[in-house]
């Protein structure tokens, strides 16, 4: 096996990992979720994707968008946003389900998507910094 097919086939492993470690949601069960009411399902989803609230992942062609991005509301939290302006530009959309659902050193060890709200100033910090430092 090469370096390359190597590290794909790790990479998709990572992917399964990440879509198996957390609730995604459809459009429309994310619609139904917040209690949106337009005749279009993804019409608010793909609003607050737009505003930079929260992000999703396609997966067969699919846009899946993560519950841990959510307050208990079914509205997004506030920190998500800044954290995602911050990574605008520098991380994929798999990037940052990547970094949301893997252990942190500057959290000792925790998940961002485990911390959002009750370290949510922890967690901005470990964004803040990944940026600063270059090692994103």
């Amino acid at each position: 096996m090469s370096f390359q097919e190597r590290n794909d086939r790790q990479l998709e492993e990572l992917k399964a990992r990440i879509l198996a470690d957390s609730e995604w949601l459809t459009a429309s069960e994310l619609s139904a979720k917040a209690g949106f009411r337009s005749a279009d399902p993804e019409a608010g989803p793909k609003g607050w994707k737009a505003a930079g609230k929260i992000f999703s992942l396609k997966v067969d062609g699919e846009d899946l968008y993560p519950d841990y991005v959510l307050d208990e509301k079914a509205r997004p939290l506030k920190v998500v946003r800044l954290i995602l302006s911050l990574f605008k530009e520098r991380k994929t959309p798999w990037g940052l389900a990547i970094w949301f659902g893997s252990a942190n050193r500057r959290l000792r060890g925790g998940r961002p998507k485990d911390l959002l709200v009750l370290k949510s100033e922890l967690v901005l910090m470990a964004a803040q910094d990944e940026v600063e430092s270059g090692n994103e």
